[in-house]
């Protein structure tokens, strides 16, 4: 690694370590301001990740929204990630008494019902509103959870990231993890929380339908319900323009008596696609636009 870029990622590390210190001192309504602010700038700072967010609309909304939307788009979605961030930050000190209170949940009977089958559940989501937040309200509720993310570019930042998942009663997997030790979880009868709205060639995916474009998506946690009987059940938490949170619950993808075949896994995954577009297209702002959902084409597979 160049000297240029170690240094890059230790002034990110220590600008975020800064901020994570101050935004706890801070009352939560000004540290919220301040987050918005500071992503906002960055917005305008940042020109190349302006143009990424207008290709990516581009790519699945075409003519039907105009420039001018595009960059509306690509400003919110800045301004709610640096509030859900502040949020993130202030979870281990502030969330009984600050963030639990203005969460609400639609559908929880969803996840009851499935979780009830003592199979374990495969939550799937996104990159969508305060996903970080989702499974740390889970566990707070009292469901043992478990989550399966990569491992950060920036180690210091990453032991960050997974000191603040244990410390709020979640467990922690890598996309690196053999699937056995994931199985296991489900079959102790745990949620296993997973994001499959990336590309990533690393791990194990098909080709689906995302805003009518093949997207490369991953199919691990699919299979892993269908070895175990586990329901799936999607989920995202939304934030409001009133600094709460909302929760929304899918009823659950029963995987028992599926044939184990690829076309049942290309069919489930599918389905959790769809409902996952579904609520992105509520508020389009919430979605992690910079990302190239389409970057790895069909014919690298063929």
């Amino acid at each position: 690694m160049s000297r240029a870029k170690q240094l890059k990622r230790s002034l990110v590390f220590h600008l975020t370590h800064l901020l994570h210190i101050s935004f706890n001192r801070l009352p939560r309504r000004l540290a919220r301001f301040l987050g918005g602010w500071i992503a906002l700038a960055a917005w305008f700072f940042i020109t190349k990740d302006q143009h990424k967010v207008h290709r990516h609309l581009s790519l699945a909304y075409g003519d039907r929204l105009t420039d001018s939307q595009k960059r509306v788009l690509g400003r919110e979605f800045y301004v709610n990630t640096g509030r859900f961030l502040v949020d993130v930050m202030r979870c281990r000190r502030h969330y009984e008494r600050e963030i639990r209170p203005y969460v609400t949940v639609v559908g929880r009977r969803h996840l009851d019902e499935a979780y009830g089958l003592g199979r374990g559940v495969v939550c799937v989501t996104g990159h969508i509103g305060a996903y970080e937040l989702l499974a740390v309200h889970m566990a707070i509720q009292g469901y043992p959870v478990a989550v399966v993310g990569r491992k950060l570019y920036e180690s210091r930042l990453d032991r960050l990231l997974v000191d603040h998942r244990l410390a709020m009663g979640l467990v922690n997997y890598t996309t690196t993890d053999p699937p056995a030790r994931l199985l296991s979880w489900l079959r102790t009868g745990g949620l296993l929380g997973v994001l499959i709205d990336t590309d990533s060639p690393r791990v194990r995916g098909e080709h689906l339908s995302m805003f009518a474009r093949p997207a490369y998506t991953p199919v691990g946690q699919t299979i892993l319900a269908m070895r175990a009987g586990a329901p799936i059940v999607c989920m995202v938490c939304m934030q409001t323009p009133q600094a709460t949170y909302r929760i929304e619950v899918a009823p659950p993808i029963d995987t028992r008596n599926v044939p184990h075949t690829q076309e049942s896994v290309h069919r489930i995954t599918q389905q959790c696609v769809e409902q996952l577009q579904h609520y992105i297209e509520k508020d389009l702002s919430q979605w992690i636009w910079l990302h190239n959902r389409w970057h790895t084409r069909y014919r690298e597979f063929a």
